[in-house]
C-alpha cells in the first residue's frame, strides 16, 4: 500500500496520528513529507495537519 492510499482511508483525527506516527517511525518518513502527502491527499486544511504533527510530537 502507498502512502498515497493509506491518507485516503482516514476517517478521524486519531486515525491521521496514527498513520503519522506509523509513516515517520516505521518507514522513516520526514515530518515534511507527511505533510506534504496528507495536504494534497487528504481534505483537511494546512493548519488542522500541522496540530495534528503537533499532537503527534507531544505523544
Amino acid at each position: 500500500m502507498t502512502i498515497q492510499e493509506k491518507v485516503k482511508t482516514l476517517k478521524n483525527d486519531k486515525d491521521v496520528i496514527k498513520v503519522i506516527k506509523y509513516l515517520h517511525e516505521e518507514e522513516g518518513r520526514s515530518l515534511f513529507e507527511i505533510e506534504f502527502c496528507l495536504l494534497c491527499n487528504t481534505k483537511y486544511p494546512l493548519p488542522k495537519i500541522l496540530q495534528l504533527i503537533e499532537v503527534y510530537q507531544d505523544s
